[in-house]
């Protein structure tokens, strides 16, 4: 039967499905290539990778990891806040994994460069809270 005049052919269904499956591959395939590379050209810079540890590390998923356990003021267990908590740990997760999968060289730079930073935070805090050898002079130890 031939379409009449104004009436669109009509495909197979099949072959429609079929061709619409191929856009969205090739559109997915266009948006993870995107976010590759977007996500490398952050963290090829030294700002990008200390504002991506930032975020990771704000969640709880940086150097020093955090307990998602939170209690209140006496003591208890304070489930409202570890639920957050939990949320904002999966979130890092999430850009952690991100990071190691698309861009894993970088990644290991950032987590180098924040230990790297930890390491010497903690060492600036313990020379200041330290005695110094005037102080000690002060409380007739010498």
């Amino acid at each position: 039967m031939w379409p009449e005049r104004g009436c669109p052919v009509r495909s197979d269904p099949q072959t429609i499905d079929e061709s619409k499956q191929n856009k969205l591959r090739k559109e997915e395939k266009l948006k993870d290539e995107l976010e590759r590379v977007d996500l490398q050209q952050i963290l090829a810079l030294p700002a990008g990778r200390r504002v991506m540890y930032r975020l990771i590390e704000m969640t709880g998923c940086g150097v020093v990891n955090t307990d998602p356990q939170r209690v209140d003021e006496a003591g208890r267990s304070d489930t409202h806040h570890t639920y957050f908590a939990i949320g904002e740990l999966a979130i890092g997760e999430r850009i952690k994994l991100d990071m190691l999968t698309l861009a894993p060289e970088l990644y290991s730079t950032m987590m180098m460069e924040a230990s790297t930073r930890v390491a010497e935070q903690i060492r600036r805090d313990a020379m200041s809270s330290s005695p110094t050898d005037d102080d000690q002079l002060e409380d007739g130890d010498a």
